[in-house]
């Protein structure tokens, strides 16, 4: 639409090691059976990360999505996209997300919530700065325990996440009707160049 990013706006001197960090992917990532383009940027300055969700149709370009650029897609539509920090997560292996639903009637993607966790194994390795994990709280015994925050408590009366610790098992239940089966999508993504551009033509 005429955009320019942040790293070629004139008068901006051009890294062309820097513009290849900004990578994109050609993928049918919701199943409409159109291909919807990746756009992931980085410029220098790290808040200004973004990533889009971008389809062309009837003529118009359409921003389905826009947040941070780290996104991962799902057979069914499904896509989670990373916090850019996790400061404040007890956490080691998982990283706290939005998860978004795909509608397909509208061709859209429904907030359905946010997730972050509190693993045992940092508590253990961290006991003077972190409180004993509440092993009376994991009836599953996965030593990991989820901070479930659903869309309808993020909205314009955001108070903040859910700081109430629930066992793997919610956390499944609740995940089930947005990826039930679906699997992880892989994406080739190709640095943002004149090159990999003119590939697509």
């Amino acid at each position: 639409d005429g955009t320019e990013l942040e790293c070629l706006r004139e008068g901006d001197a051009i890294d062309m090691e820097s513009l290849e960090m900004n990578t994109f992917a050609l993928f049918d990532v919701d199943g409409d059976g159109r291909g919807e383009l990746v756009l992931l940027t980085r410029p220098n300055i790290y808040a200004g990360y973004r990533g889009y969700i971008l389809e062309y149709y009837n003529n118009t370009l359409v921003i389905q999505h826009s947040g941070f650029p780290s996104f991962t897609f799902y057979s069914n539509g499904a896509f989670t996209e990373d916090d850019s920090h996790a400061q404040g997560s007890w956490t080691s292996q998982f990283w706290p997300h939005d998860i978004y639903r795909y509608l397909s009637g509208s061709d859209s993607y429904e907030l359905a919530g946010h997730v972050d966790a509190w693993e045992k194994v940092m508590s253990d390795i961290n006991p003077e700065s972190l409180p004993p994990f509440p092993t009376e709280r994991d009836a599953s015994g996965s030593g990991i325990l989820y901070y479930i925050t659903p869309a309808e408590d993020m909205g314009p009366t955001f108070t903040g996440y859910s700081k109430d610790a629930v066992d793997q098992s919610v956390y499944l239940a609740w995940l089930e009707p947005i990826l039930g089966d679906a699997r992880p999508l892989e994406l080739e993504y190709l640095p943002l160049t004149e090159e990999n551009i003119s590939r697509l033509k």
